[in-house]
């Protein structure tokens, strides 16, 4: 019921319990309907993904031509 949408107070009813942390104890979330509610409502879930720290930092593309020389100071 609650992977459909029900509030945990209507299980809680129809099971006859009278204290809702009864009715937690028989409730699992699964991983999939977890992760599509945080989609759906964590503030953060709506920001682009956060860099992998792992991966290599790439470098620009070079833009001068090998022939080319660096200017030096007088």
């Amino acid at each position: 019921m609650l992977q459909h949408g029900a509030d945990i107070r209507h299980g809680q009813e129809q099971l006859g319990h009278a204290c809702l942390q009864t009715t937690q104890i028989y409730t699992h979330v699964s991983i999939r309907k977890l992760k599509e509610v945080h989609a759906a409502t964590h503030p953060g879930a709506m920001l682009s993904p956060r860099p992998d720290p792992e991966a290599k930092p790439r470098m620009p593309p070079c833009t001068r031509s090998p022939s080319t020389s660096i200017p030096r100071g007088s």
